[in-house]
């Protein structure tokens, strides 16, 4: 059972469990090393321009300065969204929305820089975190909760007009009725009156079906 719950939130306990040793060696390093490490794992214009794999990766496991609160949102949006989507999409969503969101913003960086809008220094910003990575799977979580939602109420609104069709004063049809012009057999046979009349003044008697 265990096993099959972890596999069903495989990415996310990878996830989580990589960003949290990430976390550890970073604290463990000097202050002389977690500089260098940001700076090389900072996704900003230089670092994009000449080696932009490295960055890519390590950008969404350093989060320095939030070291309770990265985990808790990974924790909460990353394994909702896991457990909605399944591992192989979570991971594809994720991935594709931290590659386009860094793409895009260290983009129009560098646009505002070629037009002269901003110094020349911000080639080199600092630029870390997997936020990113959050915000794509709060997108999943929160978009199959909408959909788990109207589904739920979708069923819930056809529970109670069934409910409502079943509970109305008029008797349901009997199986088995046909007319007859015989009066109605009022023995303890299988034969029972129904107590209306056909088309012609033709009495109605409906044979109940015998349970064995």
């Amino acid at each position: 059972m265990a096993g099959r719950v972890t596999r069903r939130v495989a990415f996310a306990c990878v996830y989580l469990a990589g960003y949290l040793l990430a976390e550890l060696v970073y604290i463990l390093l000097t202050p002389h090393a977690q500089t260098a490490l940001i700076a090389w794992a900072s996704t900003n214009v230089a670092n994009l321009e000449h080696e932009p794999i490295g960055p890519l990766i390590l950008s969404a496991f350093v989060g320095p300065g939030y070291y309770v609160v990265w985990p808790v949102l990974i924790a909460l949006a990353v394994f909702g969204a896991n457990r909605a989507l399944g591992t192989a999409r979570t991971v594809l969503i994720c991935v594709a929305g931290h590659v386009i969101g860094t793409c895009v913003s260290e983009g129009i960086i560098a646009y505002r820089i070629g037009a002269g809008q901003l110094p020349a220094a911000d080639r080199y910003l600092t630029d870390v975190g997997p936020s990113y990575v959050v915000v794509s799977a709060i997108v999943i979580a929160l978009a199959c909760g909408t959909a788990l939602a109207h589904g739920g109420s979708a069923g819930l609104r056809r529970a109670r007009l069934r409910r409502a069709y079943l509970q109305r004063p008029e008797p349901r049809r009997r199986l088995g009725c046909r007319p007859s012009h015989r009066p109605a057999h009022r023995g303890g046979g299988r034969r029972l009156d129904s107590g209306r009349t056909g088309q012609g003044g033709t009495r109605q008697n409906c044979i109940t079906p015998r349970v064995r």
